[in-house]
């Protein structure tokens, strides 16, 4: 990773945003596109309009806008933290599998048992507040929350999944939820989880909803309704790679079931990245905690020793004064009680200060 972080200054930046597409400009730091478009904003860097590159790539020699003089207030560099870019540049690196063709049969036949135990529970599962039937909290149960009319076709393509997924050496797990049992609803809902080598993605199988408006009584109210579109989302935020699939006017979902795999092993390979980072970052944390807590217990002794130095001076410095004061005193003939407690006084101070 590098040491520190990179300065862009705004010079330099509109030469190379100039030079070169901004997608391009920003890989070579590490960000993204739009990252790269608030710098540029930031530094009052103007960037090519829509059509320039296409211009360039037909010959044309189309016309450069000017840097603007720095205007009041505004920074002439941007630093860009050296671990958001090496983040960026390990996503970039990771090279994406192909992805396998995958296809969905016509019918459910000898369904994987995950899919055979949470069928029924999927089919007897009640509508929620917005349509969607969700599975009952008490069961263990793959993720799918569908209409009635898509449980079949939500229950075939999962089982699909599933069966590719091991074929490649993965497993799935569906989680036993975790509930007080008290009744309530607190708690861990059961989860549909991914497993690639030592990591842990999870994901879950949706369709997609329809805002229609309801009956108008004080306010509006809305009625949401299934579509039958179909959606399958795996969580792995971050990692740079795609996350989501669903169906559209040109795409089935059956058909991007071998990129949901590809994109799965990509994540799990970017989580590992991460968390290995996380670890290397979290030890050298730890080591800056443990200098900090030594250096912290080396002052407190250092003032301790001090204090106790400074104590027996004061003490010794108390002892002279005193005999100082009765030596004065027997010089004058006085012959007072105080002189001998001043002198067992001073034997005590001195005894102090020197043991």
């Amino acid at each position: 990773m590098p040491d520190s972080d990179i300065v862009v200054t705004r010079d330099i930046l509109y030469e190379q945003v100039w030079k070169q597409p901004a997608g391009k400009v920003a890989a070579t730091y590490g960000l993204t596109g739009t990252a790269l478009a608030k710098i540029c904003k930031k530094l009052g860097v103007p960037v090519p309009g829509r059509g320039y590159w296409a211009k360039v790539r037909a010959g044309h020699s189309p016309r450069r806008r000017k840097l603007p003089p720095l205007g009041l207030g505004q920074p002439k560099e941007h630093r860009i933290p050296a671990h958001r870019a090496h983040r960026r540049q390990q996503q970039a690196a990771i090279d994406l599998p192909e992805a396998p063709l995958i296809v969905v049969p016509d019918e459910l036949r000898s369904p994987h048992p995950l899919v055979r135990g949470s069928a029924p529970i999927i089919r007897r599962a009640k509508p929620g507040r917005y349509a969607l039937p969700h599975p009952e909290k008490t069961a263990a149960c793959l993720n799918i929350c569908v209409t009635k009319k898509s449980i079949t076709r939500a229950l075939l393509i999962m089982d699909t999944l599933i069966k590719a997924l091991e074929v490649k050496g993965h497993r799935v797990e569906v989680t036993e939820p975790k509930h007080s049992g008290n009744g309530d609803s607190y708690g861990t809902d059961s989860r549909t989880l991914l497993h690639i080598g030592d990591q842990e993605l999870e994901f879950d199988l949706r369709e997609q909803l329809e805002k229609q408006p309801g009956r108008f009584f004080i306010y509006q109210t809305y009625n949401f309704v299934g579509t039958g579109r179909l959606t399958l989302h795996l969580h792995a935020w971050g990692s740079g790679v795609r996350n989501q699939w669903r169906d559209r006017p040109t795409q089935r979902l059956e058909d991007c079931l071998g990129d949901f795999i590809r994109c799965a092993v990509a994540a799990a390979e970017q989580q590992r990245l991460a968390r290995a980072e996380w670890a290397r970052e979290e030890k050298i944390e730890e080591a800056r905690r443990q200098r900090e807590a030594e250096e912290q217990r080396r002052r407190e002794e250092l003032a301790r020793r001090n204090a106790e130095v400074e104590r027996r001076a004061e003490d010794w410095s108390k002892a002279r004064r005193i005999r100082e004061c009765l030596a004065a005193a027997t010089a004058r003939g006085i012959t007072a009680d105080w002189l001998g407690w001043g002198a067992t006084r001073a034997e005590e101070l001195e005894r102090k200060a020197l043991c």
